[in-house]
């Protein structure tokens, strides 16, 4: 098996945990779980991605393999 010359596995675990603890310290405290509004529908395989404080939760597959085609919006400071 080919290894890249610039990354050995204990040099990509020191890259993630140089990632790790790079990240906001808020997002490192425990904090305390709640309940939110509940998902709309289930799906699988869907992606999300965050922007201006919302999250967004893209595609995905309903029973059967068919593309769902959706997109759904969550805001925190509403619910």
């Amino acid at each position: 098996m080919l290894k890249p010359r610039w990354a050995s596995r204990p040099q990509l675990a020191a890259l993630a945990a140089i990632l790790v603890s790079a990240l906001p310290a808020a997002a490192q405290l425990s904090g305390k779980w709640e309940t939110i509004a509940p998902f709309p529908e289930p799906h699988e395989e869907m992606f999300g991605a965050t922007a201006n404080g919302k999250m967004y939760v893209f595609g995905g597959f309903i029973p059967f393999w068919k593309v769902a085609g959706v997109v759904y919006e969550y805001d925190p400071t509403t619910n």
